[in-house]
């Protein structure tokens, strides 16, 4: 597929908001872009394609504009309080089968500090998992590119912490920072859906609480085909069967110079079908580094890979086998990034 973006504009600004209880931020960010675009049919409009840009449903030469606005609202009522909330506005094409906009994230923090070297900080809510090396900005965004890598992409689409997350932080006497944290977590059961179906993609969009997203209109989801009772939408943050899954990270920070990270993540899926979307089990491993080489060049590398099944099944083994090794995220994103040591939360 050829896309020739002909504009494009990126916009963020945060303000501080008076008010006389706690301290009030306003964050936002703006974005717009022209695209001329031939190829299948993009993927959010219902077509085969894998990324947000595609022809026409014939596969001739299509274009258009695509905007997005995101706003966040922190409200911090004493030092340690912090209540947040992330959404987004979706400005996409007639043919587009995404939300309009909604809640991206929604969290209560608490952070005491335990001692001069040691803090704690618990989140409860909806929330992204501090695993990014590359979505380091407010809002969840990138201050490096402006499609995401392949693993950021699906996390954005797919992967949401519902619960409680917990994390201490352990400062020494050098200034070496190690973060151990863990969360216990639901409502993300359908997560594994879109690269099994669609494939993986590399996009910007985050989609929100409760929005359906399409999936491709394949030959296995027609009526008396093995997967016939699979709808042709997913919803990526849903409770199919109130089962908990979780999520561990360690982290160790050389502020200036190196960060190395270890994650495993387990969304407790069962493999069975709720009401038109399969329970995956859906089960992988990330690690990341970032080091500093100079004063404007920073290298960033992140990888992710399938653990245990990764898959959904049934009854059948005909199904079983079908997708098997549906979700095996095994990739590496590396590169030298032009810039200083960012700000990460």
């Amino acid at each position: 597929m050829m896309r020739a973006p002909s504009a494009l504009a990126v916009l963020t600004f945060a303000a501080p908001l008076g008010a006389a209880a706690g301290q009030w931020d306003l964050q936002g960010a703006v974005s717009g872009r022209a695209f001329a675009a031939d190829g299948p049919q993009a993927w959010i409009d219902g077509g085969l394609g894998r990324l947000l840009e595609g022809g026409t449903p014939s596969g001739e030469r299509d274009s258009g504009l695509r905007g997005e606005l995101q706003l966040g609202l922190d409200w911090k009522p004493s030092e340690t309080w912090l209540v947040h909330a992330h959404g987004v506005l979706h400005a996409e094409g007639s043919a587009s089968r995404g939300a309009t906009g909604g809640l991206v994230e929604a969290f209560v923090q608490f952070r005491p500090e335990l001692t001069p070297q040691t803090a704690l900080r618990l989140r409860a809510g909806l929330l992204f998992p501090s695993t990014s090396f590359e979505n380091t900005e407010s809002l969840w965004q990138s201050p490096y590119t402006l499609t995401l890598s392949a693993l950021n992409t699906w996390i954005g689409e797919e992967v949401r912490l519902t619960g409680l997350e917990a994390m201490v932080v352990r400062k020494t006497d050098r200034g070496d920072r190690l973060e151990l944290a863990g969360a216990a977590f639901g409502v993300d059961e359908p997560a594994g859906a879109l690269p099994a179906w669609r494939g993986w993609s590399f996009g910007d969009r985050l989609t929100t609480a409760g929005e359906r997203l399409p999936l491709p209109p394949l030959r296995s989801f027609e009526p008396g085909q093995a997967f016939a009772d699979q709808q042709d939408k997913t919803q990526p943050i849903d409770d199919l069967e109130h089962r908990i899954g979780w999520h561990a990270r360690a982290r160790w920070v050389r502020p200036g110079a190196l960060r190395l990270q270890g994650a495993y993540t387990q969304n407790g899926g069962d493999r069975s079908l709720h009401d038109g979307q399969y329970s995956w089990d859906t089960r992988f491993g990330q690690a990341g580094l970032e080091a500093t080489l100079g004063p404007s060049v920073t290298l960033v590398a992140e990888g992710a890979r399938r653990h245990g099944n990764g898959s959904v099944g049934s009854r059948r083994s005909a199904r079983r086998r079908a997708l098997q090794g549906g979700l095996r995220p095994a990739f590496l994103e590396p590169g030298l990034l032009a810039g200083g040591p960012r700000r990460h939360g």
